[in-house]
């Protein structure tokens, strides 16, 4: 192994402990070069005895038709290591991920079916669990549903919901939690208004349920909306009456200038984009509440 070899090995283990996307950018690039330099495969052409047998590969190759294949044939013959792809024309990766977190899991009714973990948009975590500890220190949980969303298959049909969810934009406090029993639910829904039971605050609300309608109580619950907005997540409801339990994030959306394609392309590739339905969208522009056919 040569000393370069070592250095970049040294260096993927650096990066192996990183998990910005630039950290996994130059990890692929080293990747790349360590995999089109190595000689994986040894050369098969004899060592020439002279410069005429040179001529007589080359020649023979641009006969064939695979005079690109030159260089790397001189390359193979003088030992040296293969000449690198031009990376400007690779394709480029995602910029964003997804990444995956410990989910509550308060005592309820539904707590057998309450998601071990959640994914999120890299770009909102850091907001959002400071959200979570602030909860847990008043003795109050959040239970998150979200996983990473397929793209659907060219021509699905796609609501706005599930295009905010595919760009990390949407995500769904876990229904098990809510609306079965409010003397004991975790999570209190009102006619607008969202709670967690805990803190040291006592609250007589109407607590929607699924089968009674609205049931007045009396409890220690805490606000969620204005600690969830200070993360950038605002109640679905805004936009869908209906959608009791979803959350948005709208952050950094410019009504009129951010195009659907730009966020995709910020966590997908652009052949996982072409060959799935959400390629019809990426034209659509915010509008301030929702993408739309611009």
């Amino acid at each position: 192994m040569t000393s370069e070899e070592d250095f970049n090995n040294a260096l993927l283990e650096i990066l192996k402990q990183e998990v910005s996307p630039e950290a996994t950018e130059s990890r692929n690039m080293i990747l790349r070069r360590i995999a089109m330099e190595n000689p994986i495969i040894p050369s098969r052409i004899p060592v020439p005895l002279n410069i005429t047998e040179i001529g007589g590969y080359v020649n023979l190759l641009e006969q064939m038709g695979y005079g690109a294949m030159v260089k790397g044939m001189l390359s193979s013959i003088l030992g040296q290591p293969m000449p690198m792809p031009d990376v400007t024309a690779m394709p480029r990766a995602p910029v964003e991920f997804f990444s995956y977190h410990e989910s509550d899991r308060p005592d309820c009714k539904g707590v057998a079916s309450l998601p071990l973990s959640f994914s999120m948009r890299g770009a909102f975590v850091r907001p959002f669990l400071s959200v979570l500890e602030t909860l847990h220190c008043i003795g109050a949980q959040l239970p998150i549903m979200a996983s990473p969303v397929l793209l659907p298959d060219v021509g699905s049909h796609i609501s706005h919901s599930e295009a905010m969810a595919i760009i990390g934009r949407r995500i769904e406090i876990a229904p098990q939690s809510a609306m079965v029993d409010p003397e004991t639910d975790p999570i209190v829904v009102t006619e607008a208004r969202l709670f967690a039971r805990g803190g040291d605050v006592e609250m007589e609300v109407n607590a929607l349920t699924r089968s009674s309608g609205a049931i007045p109580i009396s409890t220690k619950l805490v606000e969620l909306e204005p600690l969830l907005a200070s993360a950038g997540w605002y109640p679905a409801r805004m936009s869908d009456p209906h959608d009791l339990m979803g959350l948005t994030n709208m952050t950094g959306l410019v009504p009129g200038r951010t195009a659907y394609g730009d966020e995709l392309s910020r966590l997908y590739t652009a052949s996982q984009i072409a060959s799935s339905g959400v390629r019809d969208l990426a034209t659509w522009v915010w509008d301030g509440g929702v993408f739309y056919d611009n």
